[in-house]
């Protein structure tokens, strides 16, 4: 580490003598001439050039001596370190940094075969990466499509008139069911959004709905349909109030009043009455999931991504599996037997 800067001290100082000493004999004029003096210092320039690339060389063969000791010192290590307690990977930290369930299960793949490597290597006993037990990527259901005459038949046919009458809010809650019910078949909504609304997101008069942004979903503005504003209209100036009372939440800004603790539990009887009238019903998720994918043969993918309020455009693709009609139409005009059984 010294010998290279002390190769660079003595070249200046000869550089510095030499400057020194000649420029006293042109001044003199002892027989250095001006020329002897500027060409001086390129030759010494040329004879240091040398010594210094030998000092550079000198610098790496030192740096490599000393990695290298440092390198077997760790290899002469006998030491082990002991097994003790059990494997307990942060997964909660992983999915705070929002990484996936996928990469997730990634992670501990790779480190289950690191440990068994270990194991095969007798450096440990056992593998702790069998003792993880990862759930499975849940993937996207597939539901039958609702048809479209289906879907609005939800709302017309849903009777808030005809309902029994066993509670004094029995009528107003069929009101408000059907409001819901609008809701879902009309703009999509899921149960966590409908959970949500609140009276100053419905723009009766301008015809729209605003669905406030969520952990999973993205702000929009949605329009009502015609048959829908007149209905909401009552109930937000009437039906609404009269739940508030009975229910004593008059300071409540939500849209849907219910007498429930959980708006989910509401919605319980209120898809008992719809599988009466639509057999083929199954839940909430499955009317979102026709409507959206209805809306996906109407409208481009990136105007169904907004409308769904999906943050990425993979989630609305996924809803294009749900249109079985289409893809067996894709597969009775592309199978290879059909070219078989019907030749051009």
């Amino acid at each position: 580490a010294i010998f290279f800067p002390a190769v660079d001290i003595i070249a200046a100082a000869s550089l510095a003598l030499m400057v020194w000493w000649g420029a006293q004999d042109v001044a003199t004029g002892n027989g250095v001439t001006l020329g002897a003096l500027v060409a001086f210092p390129l030759y010494l320039n040329m004879l240091f050039r040398p010594i210094r690339v030998l000092a550079d060389k000198f610098n790496t063969l030192q740096m490599g001596l000393v990695a290298a000791e440092r390198v077997f010192g760790v290899l002469d290590l006998e030491e082990q370190i002991e097994n003790k307690g059990t494997f307990a990977p942060d997964k909660a930290y992983l999915k705070k940094k929002e990484v996936s369930q996928r990469t997730i299960r990634a992670y501990f793949t790779a480190i289950t075969h690191y440990f068994e490597s270990l194991v095969q290597a007798k450096v440990i006993t056992t593998n702790p990466g069998k003792c993880l037990d990862m759930k499975s990527t849940p993937h996207k259901r597939l539901y039958q499509v609702l048809s479209r005459e289906q879907l609005e038949n939800l709302y017309h046919h849903f009777d808030s008139k005809g309902c029994r009458k066993t509670k004094p809010t029995a009528h107003l809650s069929a009101i408000r069911n059907k409001i819901t019910v609008g809701f879902m078949v009309f703009q999509g909504l899921d149960v966590t959004a409908l959970s949500k609304l609140k009276v100053q997101d419905v723009d009766v008069l301008g015809g729209k709905v605003t669905i406030q942004s969520s952990r999973t979903h993205a702000a929009r503005n949605l329009a009502l349909q015609a048959v829908q504003i007149i209905e909401l209209d009552r109930y937000i100036n009437q039906t609404r109030k009269e739940l508030q009372q009975h229910f004593n939440q008059e300071g409540s800004d939500l849209l849907l009043i219910s007498g429930f603790a959980s708006y989910s539990d509401g919605l319980r009887n209120l898809f008992r009455r719809l599988r009466k009238q639509e057999p083929q019903l199954e839940n909430a998720k499955h009317i979102r999931a026709s409507v959206i994918t209805h809306w996906l043969k109407q409208y481009n993918l990136r105007e169904v991504q907004y409308m769904a309020g999906h943050r990425k455009v993979m989630s609305t693709e996924s809803y294009r599996r749900n249109d079985t009609e289409s893809l067996q139409l894709d597969i009775d005009r592309f199978h290879p037997m059909n070219e078989i059984e019907n030749p051009r």
